[in-house]
């Protein structure tokens, strides 16, 4: 009997030796008090992580000594819950080290009882968290300093969750539309603030990006408070949690009902204007060419000289007019793609149908890509428009006798890429990024280039911009230029005619 009890002795003996040895190495700083709340257990991570020795801290009341004063009250108080037998988890609480620092410990505070169940003290099991509760600090204060951005950015910013309401309304926003933050937050977005024309088509901007499909530059109306129309052209952007999960959309905005009416009054001037131009011009034009035509008797070689300079200057004077009428209803976004489905190569080719004139003249030959069938979602006369103009420029800027050529290729993306191609003189570099803009005509040596009205190429771009695609310029290897224009894969069939449309268009 006694054997078995030496022997069961010793057993708890090596048991406790080992448990004391695993509290004393453990990675988690482990920290003891008794009944009165003064230190009996510091394990080497707490040593560690505060400089202090256990020797040091043995005995020494942890709270008083060991706690910053703001969390002394705190502590204690959970301390003391402990020594009633009421353990807490996962507490954070602060520790001061022999420096003088501060080190934040999340601890699992667990009572102590001797062999009769009687409470002699608590043991905590720690966590070092400071770098995670600075790192945390630091996410809280960038977040602030984001809301303070967003709430007084000059922007209209509008956030909505992922049932369409609204939970961000900065101040620019209250400010354009007359309604308070606190007035519309949980409001649904688009029922109740946008106008009924626009509803349909808001919605499938934000239910894409809701599915992630980012929109930029879209335009919009917006109620006021007061049932006013307010503009807004708004980039959307799709909003994540943690894990990925899209939770809404945000979308910074742009006020532009000013912009927006003073284009629409520009382009209403330039309308006015040029009806009045118009009218007259062309009346002094059917009166050049019957003076031209001998209609009002032979005229002298000079006088039919002069008359032929004024027939083209008057021809050049209504192709100004009709060029600035219609790219003041492009950017004033008077101008609505018709688009409906079509075949790239039959685009191409009634293209080149209609410079064959202009060709011949000059003796320029034109190669057309091989046959291939595409079919896309464009606004098939506009698309006319851009390689016509592309074409009868290459044309003008080839020497007699040359050629241009129309390229084609699909991208692996599904893009489109058409190019016109002469071997003439070239574009200046310096003169890429400046080619689109109005009234900027090329420059040649060549007196067949004069005489333009400088607004063609800008019409191309804003024709491919309404496609949402790219139009450049580049000098290829072998001289000449390549002016090329890119259509996106995909287009969206919101605007494609219906075939009664088309047939009422088509006449």
């Amino acid at each position: 009997m006694k054997r078995a009890l030496a022997i069961a002795r010793a057993e708890q003996e090596r048991t406790a030796e080992d448990l004391t040895r695993l509290i004393d190495t453990a990675n988690a700083p482990i920290i003891g008090i008794d009944a009165e709340g003064r230190v009996n257990e510091w394990n080497q991570t707490a040593a560690r992580i505060t400089g202090f020795e256990k020797l040091e801290v043995l005995g020494r009341n942890l709270v008083r000594e060991f706690i910053t004063d703001d969390y002394q009250v705190a502590v204690k108080e959970v301390l003391d819950k402990a020594l009633l037998g009421e353990e807490t988890s996962n507490y954070e609480f602060p520790l001061f080290t022999k420096a003088g620092e501060r080190r934040e410990v999340l601890l699992n505070s667990t009572t102590r009882r001797d062999f009769s169940g009687a409470v002699i003290g608590v043991v905590g099991v720690g966590q070092d968290i400071t770098e995670l509760v600075l790192a945390r600090a630091e996410q809280e204060r960038t977040a602030e300093d984001l809301t303070r951005l967003i709430d007084t950015a000059n922007a209209p910013i509008i956030g909505i969750d992922a049932e369409g309401r609204v939970n961000e309304w900065n101040q620019t926003a209250a400010r354009i539309t007359g309604f308070e933050k606190l007035e519309v937050l949980g409001r649904n977005l688009v029922r109740e603030f946008i106008t009924d024309d626009y509803q349909v088509a808001v919605k499938e901007v934000l239910d894409k990006a809701l599915l992630g499909e980012e929109t930029s530059n879209y335009e919009f109306p917006l109620f006021t408070k007061a049932g006013e129309r307010r503009e807004v052209l708004l980039n959307s952007t799709t909003r994540r949690d943690f894990s990925g999960a899209v939770i809404g959309v945000v979308g910074v905005g742009q006020d532009i009902t000013e912009r927006k009416a003073t284009e629409r009054m520009k382009t209403e001037f330039v309308s006015v204007v040029s009806h009045e131009l118009r009218t007259p011009l062309s009346s002094i034009s059917g009166s050049l060419a019957l003076l031209e035509q001998g209609l009002a008797g032979p005229l002298p070689d000079e006088a039919q000289e002069l008359a032929l300079i004024a027939s083209r200057n008057c021809g050049r004077l209504i192709r100004l007019v009709n060029d600035i009428l219609d790219l003041e209803k492009f950017h004033a976004g008077m101008v609505k793609m018709r688009v409906e489905t079509s075949n790239l190569f039959g685009i191409i080719e009634q293209a080149s149908d209609a410079v064959s004139g202009l060709a011949t003249a000059e003796e320029v030959s034109v190669t057309l890509p091989e046959r291939t069938e595409h079919w896309l979602e464009v606004d098939e006369d506009r698309i006319i428009q851009v390689l016509t103009n592309l074409m009868s420029n290459a044309i003008k800027f080839t020497p007699a006798g040359g050629e241009i050529q129309i390229e084609h290729t699909e991208l692996e993306d599904g893009t489109h890429r058409i190019a016109v191609r002469d071997f003439g003189e070239g574009i200046k570099p310096s003169e890429h990024s400046i080619v689109f803009d109005k009234f900027r005509q090329l420059d040649s040596s060549d007196s067949r280039a004069k005489g333009g009205t400088g607004l063609g190429l800008a019409i191309c771009k804003s024709i491919v911009d309404q496609h949402g695609g790219q139009i450049g310029v580049e000098n290829p290897q072998g001289g000449g230029a390549r002016f090329w224009f890119l259509l996106p894969p995909g287009r969206s069939l919101a605007m494609k005619l219906s075939v009664d449309e088309i047939a009422e268009r088509d006449g």
